[in-house]
């Protein structure tokens, strides 16, 4: 079989949501894309690069809204885009896991960051206050997620509560905690 690196990466997130994190290896790899295992090399460095790629396609799927409208208040974009990631998330099993322990990719987060960041300063917030935001924002999605795909503890939470509406309520909840912050409406040590 002729493989290239999309492939490659393709079949990895597909291994990856049959078996799991935990079983992703590029030996299994190989066998699903019929190749020895020295063959992926040829696209591929070595796991961490594959993990980066992985990590990249599954944020290269970003929803339409990826960056804000500044004809709309930033926390409909911050929560309009916290939705649609975590359901696109939500179709890989441990996608969350993979994002977050992977070794961060200079490159993949270097062409997203600083859009992202600009696109907040478009609202008069400084560079700082917009990375606060980033950073807030990937640790409710990516935190939320975790649970949720930890069989034992989803579970329980969707024992407790409607998973739909207690996400979307934690993402509104943060997103109007930092306007108040940023709009010195907050109690609390800045």
């Amino acid at each position: 079989m002729k493989i290239d690196r999309d492939l490659i990466v393709k079949e990895a997130l597909q291994l990856l949501d049959a078996e799991g994190f935990d079983a992703l290896s590029l030996r299994k790899l190989a066998k699903r894309l019929h190749v020895q295992a020295p063959a992926i090399y040829w696209h591929v460095r070595d796991k961490d690069e594959l993990l980066q790629l992985m990590v990249q396609a599954l944020y290269e799927r970003e929803p339409e809204n990826v960056f804000p409208n500044p004809a709309r208040p930033w926390t409909e974009w911050f929560v309009d885009r916290g939705v649609k990631l975590r359901h696109r998330l939500m179709q890989c099993r441990d996608s969350a896991r993979l994002v977050i322990e992977t070794p961060v990719s200079a490159r993949a987060m270097g062409e997203a960051f600083p859009t992202w960041r600009h696109s907040l300063t478009t609202y008069g917030m400084s560079e700082i206050e917009a990375t606060r935001i980033i950073a807030a924002f990937q640790s409710f999605v990516l935190g939320w997620l975790h649970f949720e795909q930890h069989a034992p503890i989803q579970a329980f939470m969707a024992s407790v509560m409607n998973l739909d509406e207690s996400y979307r309520f934690g993402l509104e909840a943060l997103a109007e905690g930092l306007r108040g912050r940023i709009e010195g409406k907050a109690v609390g040590p800045r």
